[in-house]
């Protein structure tokens, strides 16, 4: 048999990674401080609780001192946490007590602790130990129950992989009928999650990606996967081009296919679908792939994936080698290239020295109006933030016209 001193560390070990089949040992203490949850005993009432008063840093204390419905049924929960952290010798058996309550508690109770933590997010913060486990528990029990609570919360968004990563892999059909419900921004937020079920498990997102066609989150699934792949087969290209091609055609087909781009050795420049798919990419992916395309520039149709593809290259050489952009960029005027070529240049310039960049936007041509009312405005912008008042002194003496005065500094010229 094994002795009770491995118990703790080994349960410990066991919730942590989220095992579903943890027992969680009901005693009367710890049923009856779940009880207490769906109490409204004035025993209750957090002003009682000498513990909140003395322990401020214990955050269910806390909690339960917050005065709220909601966070008034946690003081039992509280005074049980606060006993086991002043009476265990290390926190492994402080969190084991937290975790035998947790685990006595039906999905509606998780629920309630959940929201209670966040009225008091600055108190019990969403990285917590017991946040956390209290979460993954309700996954377990109710994972549409744990989304929902998710979708309503503004501040779990970022919290996205803790309440939907585990669902989407269990279930993936059920987390795309319950995602297609919501407003596309929440799609959107989500798309994290589907992107790590897609990067873990290939197969299995390419048998829901039809759900995901016109899904802003669908993108993130089929880029996802072609990187999950590339881990585990990166000498055969070939299966990533073939994946692509299962995927529907429109927005995930074209996302895979750019996707390819970063795998070395695929050539994906030289492939047909490829060269689509960048003809037609949306402008924040082509933004996102810049790097990744700038080193092929002028082999790209045009269109955004293009023009991302110069802004990133003249950024990059302009940090390396000032002279060289220059020149470059010279050669580029009067081309298509020309205006995202640059952005590039300024934004690399103006990190460096925004006074620089303002007097290179100044020497562009009138002519080019859009280019030299772009960089101007670029440059001013970084001055402004770094040193406002040298920003202003020196649009008072600079060969500005009216427009352009009144664009960098937001009022009218003084007569």
């Amino acid at each position: 048999m094994m002795p009770f001193r491995f118990l703790v560390p080994l349960s410990l070990v066991f919730a942590a990674a989220g095992f579903a089949g943890v027992y969680f040992p009901g005693n009367a203490r710890t049923q009856a401080a779940a009880q207490a949850l769906a109490s409204s005993d004035p025993a209750n009432d957090p002003a009682q609780c000498e513990s909140c008063k003395h322990t401020p840093s214990n955050r269910f204390s806390m909690l339960a001192a917050g005065g709220t419905a909601p966070v008034k049924a946690l003081k039992s929960l509280s005074d049980l946490v606060s006993e086991a952290r002043s009476s265990e010798s290390s926190s492994a058996g402080a969190r084991w007590k937290v975790m035998e309550v947790m685990g006595s508690m039906n999905a509606g109770e998780l629920e309630r602790l959940i929201e209670g933590a966040l009225d008091l997010s600055t108190l019990f913060k969403s990285q917590s130990f017991e946040f956390e486990f209290a979460v993954r528990r309700l996954v377990e029990l109710e994972p549409q129950k744990a989304a929902d609570l998710w979708a309503k919360n503004a501040s779990l968004r970022p919290k996205a992989d803790l309440f939907l990563n585990r669902w989407v892999k269990k279930d993936p059909e059920a987390f795309a009928a319950w995602s297609l419900s919501q407003p596309r921004e929440l799609q959107q937020a989500s798309a994290s999650a589907l992107g790590a079920f897609a990067k873990d498990a290939p197969e299995k997102f390419a048998s829901v990606a039809a759900q995901f066609g016109q899904s802003p989150a669908g993108p993130s699934g089929a880029s996802s996967a072609i990187a999950g792949m590339l881990e585990r087969e990166a000498g055969a290209p070939e299966k990533g081009f073939a994946y692509a091609q299962t995927l529907p055609e429109g927005p995930l087909r074209d996302a895979a296919l750019m996707e390819m781009l970063k795998w070395p050795g695929a050539n994906a420049y030289a492939n047909p679908a490829v060269a689509s798919a960048l003809a037609q990419a949306d402008p924040e992916v082509a933004r996102r792939l810049g790097r990744e395309l700038s080193k092929n520039a002028g082999e790209l149709p045009v269109g955004p994936a293009r023009e991302s593809a110069f802004t990133a290259a003249l950024r990059e050489q302009s940090g390396a080698d000032p002279a060289a952009a220059a020149k470059r960029l010279e050669s580029l005027a009067g081309s298509v290239d020309y205006a995202p070529a640059v952005r590039g240049f300024v934004e690399a310039t103006v990190r460096k020295d925004p006074a620089t960049a303002l007097e290179w936007a100044l020497s562009i041509d009138p002519s080019a109006s859009l280019q030299r009312s772009s960089a101007l405005e670029r440059a001013a912008s970084a001055w402004f933030k770094a040193d406002a008042a040298a920003a202003r002194a020196w649009a008072e003496t600079a060969p500005l016209s009216d427009a352009e005065y009144f664009q960098l500094t937001g009022r009218a010229r003084a007569r």
